[in-house]
């Protein structure tokens, strides 16, 4: 379950950083996002020995950072190429787990399916003209979009 929050301008949200930048294959740039605070997660150092509880705690943290926020709004870092397209069909949460806690196979099975992805820009201008209301969450650069069924 998500909590929706369509104001994200007026709230701090905390960003996750991974352990490792094994996703910097997309380039490295820095999230600066001037609405935003960021409060770091403090991951399992350890690649691949986070425990079940930290897993847990890691998935609840990230679910609670959801939110809906328009397209639009995110336009600065969609220019950047922050901006990673989640496909409807895959749990966003446990995308940004998988990124958040370095499981770099999984992840780049993901990107050979092409089921996670840079946006396009006909993406991009699609979600424009229809004013689209995405499920976001930052994965420190990154910021993870999903557009729902309705």
């Amino acid at each position: 379950m998500r909590m929706e929050n369509s104001i994200l301008s007026s709230k701090k949200i905390p960003f996750l950083r991974p352990k490792t930048g094994f996703f910097y294959a997309f380039g490295q740039v820095e999230a600066k996002l001037q609405h935003v605070t960021a409060h770091p997660v403090q991951l399992n150092m350890h690649k691949n020995t986070m425990t079940t509880s930290e897993s847990a705690l890691l998935r609840t943290k990230i679910n609670q950072e959801t939110a809906t926020y328009p397209w639009q709004e995110l336009q600065r870092q969609f220019a950047t190429g922050q901006v990673i397209a989640v496909a409807s069909e895959l749990d966003l949460v446990e995308v940004a787990a998988m990124m958040a806690d370095d499981r770099a196979s999984e992840f780049a099975t993901l990107l050979q399916t092409g089921q996670v992805a840079k946006v396009s820009d006909s993406q991009a201008q699609l979600w424009l003209e229809q004013n689209a209301q995405l499920w976001t969450v930052v994965v420190k650069p990154w910021i993870l979009v999903q557009q729902r069924a309705h």
